[in-house]
């Protein structure tokens, strides 16, 4: 039967649905619609049966299960998905890239002709990649069986280096689908270079910042661990964008991370390794949020913070950290403020009758020293000094009165006494 023919058949069928339903009101109409639809639409599908030869699928297509993409997805959506893979922000193409993993394999056809018409360079590549994360075996199927154990990961990009990082838990395996179906990009640079891994960070946090400010898209749990990934590579360097985005999502998704038992042990040996290696402009934030996280990588950080700025908020809040989670023989390092009479950073002053204390670098020193001997601040005549659990002391109280300069002074000499091998009062923490 011949197309024109079946165009004729086809409008006589629906003239005399038109005259039907006209002659029919109430129940009777709703009964008739119903069957004049089914009749149309078995008759539709039996000519064009007719009109469509059967032909072999492409070797490929036989892991290719369920409906056709033209049954289950708009072919035009379809098609603004595969040019969206070449959109002029990195943003757009990797939402692209993750909504068509997500829709899954009604996008395959599409992605086979993107392929084929070898078009713009970035589209190609990412068609292809795709592709072949979804023809690879049926990619729903993988990941059921991933997800189950059975499947120990081996055809997932990224994956064994995720092993060897975080162990293999069913929570792990669970966020890595995650990560994977949302910033596949980030997973396929674990198996990369350097140079890979530092340019999928940076997009990826790009990307993360894009749908915080423009889509007002609350950052996920597995985007806080995919800022993370590539950090299991020493050689990554972050950049200050980066870092501010990554704390951002922190601020955003540490309760909830702290409290997964399963997640926080692997994903906070990440953090740390965040920490250790943070960039002097944002260091005081990475200091205080290590004492609020209890990161104990605060210290080696705080000790190395000594010997790279001169920052004053700055270096009180490295002092905080290292009285925080370091050891005694830490004090030795601080020992070089204990003469610095800069005036320290306070948020309130403390008033005590009609003066207020004085708090300087010099008298921070004195405290962190303090508390890493376990010695009471008021020992060192710092009658109004405060232990805190998060950040050690509190720097607006580690301070003395105009009228105390003896007591400042004697607490220079009996911290040095300590650094020279005198003994506190208290146990000196190791």
């Amino acid at each position: 039967m011949t197309p024109s023919m079946l165009k004729s058949r086809w409008t006589l069928k629906m003239d005399q649905s038109i005259r039907l339903i006209r002659k029919i009101t109430g129940l009777r109409f709703i009964v008739a619609l119903s069957e004049t639809i089914i009749v149309y639409g078995l008759f539709s599908s039996i000519a064009w049966a007719q009109l469509t030869p059967a032909s072999p699928s492409p070797a490929a297509d036989v892991l290719v299960t369920g409906p056709s993409a033209a049954d289950t997805i708009d072919p035009e959506e379809a098609e603004n998905l595969i040019l969206q893979l070449g959109a002029s922000t990195f943003a757009e193409r990797e939402k692209a890239g993750g909504e068509i993993l997500r829709i899954g394999m009604p996008m395959v056809s599409f992605l086979r002709e993107a392929v084929k018409e070898q078009g713009d360079r970035e589209t190609v590549l990412r068609a292809r990649s795709a592709l072949s994360q979804l023809t690879s075996g049926n990619f729903e199927a993988r990941v059921a069986e991933f997800l189950t154990g059975r499947d120990v990961g081996a055809s997932f990009d990224g994956w064994q280096t995720i092993e060897a990082t975080l162990g293999d838990t069913p929570a792990i395996r669970e966020m890595f689908i995650e990560i994977l179906r949302v910033h596949p990009n980030l997973i396929a640079s674990l198996d990369g270079t350097t140079r890979d891994r530092t340019v999928a960070i940076d997009q990826t946090a790009q990307l993360i910042q894009a749908n915080m400010f423009q889509n007002h898209q609350f950052p996920s749990l597995a985007d806080c661990v995919a800022l993370l990934l590539p950090l299991v590579d020493p050689g990554v360097t972050v950049s200050g964008g980066y870092e501010s985005t990554l704390v951002s999502v922190l601020q955003k998704q540490m309760s909830a991370l702290r409290r997964d038992a399963s997640l926080w042990g692997p994903v906070s040996r990440l953090i740390d390794q965040w920490v250790s290696r943070s960039r002097i402009e944002n260091r005081n934030d990475v200091l205080w949020y290590s004492m609020q996280w209890d990161l104990s990588a605060g210290a080696a950080l705080g000790v190395r913070t000594l010997s790279e700025t001169t920052d004053i908020e700055t270096l009180q809040t490295a002092m905080q950290a290292i009285a925080r989670f370091g050891v005694v023989e830490d004090a030795k390092l601080i020992a070089k403020f204990i003469d610095d009479d800069r005036p320290a950073a306070t948020r309130m002053p403390v008033i005590v009758g009609d003066d207020s204390l004085r708090v300087t670098i010099g008298d921070a020193a004195l405290a962190a020293i303090a508390v890493l001997y376990k010695v009471p601040l008021q020992d060192l005549g710092m009658k109004h000094g405060e232990l805190h659990g998060k950040v050690a002391f509190l720097v607006d109280n580690a301070g003395y009165l105009p009228n105390q300069a003896a007591d400042r002074a004697a607490a220079k000499k009996t911290v040095r006494g300590w650094l020279n091998g005198a003994s506190p009062q208290a146990k000196p923490r190791s």
